[in-house]
């Protein structure tokens, strides 16, 4: 069974993945790995990004991920067992016995856009305490009041 994996930089995202197209090609029901990679961005691209987004820098990480590789798009189907689809796909889809299940996007150096944020004057106002993950705007100020209101 063959896996189109086009170029050089599908090597070298299956380093920087650890392995991961090498294990989904391992695995007996995926197929149609598919991967795609765009060269290496050209230094310009860096000037023209931080430029356009004056005083803010790309961090050293993103921008040796965008010198190895400039966009990724993986894509792979699975392989399933004769009327094994949904019952909320369609006739065509059912009658079919490979299925695309996984889509990986990390789009290229001139698609990446700086997110503006308010100021914030207090942190806990924007990330959640426990996992560190950004919350909506105001989620994190309501949450705050609750704990005060439960603490009380």
């Amino acid at each position: 069974m063959a896996y189109p994996l086009a170029g050089p930089s599908a090597a070298a995202f299956d380093r920087m993945s650890f392995g991961l197209l090498e294990f989904l090609r391992s695995l007996p029901y995926v197929e149609d790995v598919n991967f795609r990679g765009g060269a290496a961005a050209a230094e310009a691209s860096f000037a023209q990004w931080e430029e356009r987004n004056y005083p803010y820098k790309l961090p050293q990480d993103l921008r040796s991920f965008y010198l190895a590789v400039d966009g990724i798009e993986l894509n792979w189907s699975v392989r399933l067992v004769p009327g094994a689809a949904p019952p909320e796909t369609d006739d065509e889809a059912r009658a079919s016995t490979k299925l695309r299940v996984g889509k990986f996007v990390i789009f290229g150096l001139k698609s990446v856009t700086r997110i503006a944020i308010d100021e914030i004057d207090d942190a806990a106002e924007h990330e959640d305490s426990l996992s560190g993950m950004a919350l909506p705007a105001g989620a994190g100020a309501a949450a705050a009041s609750a704990a005060r209101n439960t603490t009380a």
